[in-house]
């Protein structure tokens, strides 16, 4: 199990995002 912390939860949702903006 990986120990989430908000900022890596932040930095999947910027990830997402990245991806979803360059579609």
């Amino acid at each position: 199990a990986k120990v989430t912390t908000v900022g890596t939860v932040l930095d999947d949702l910027y990830d997402t995002y990245g991806m979803l903006d360059e579609l």
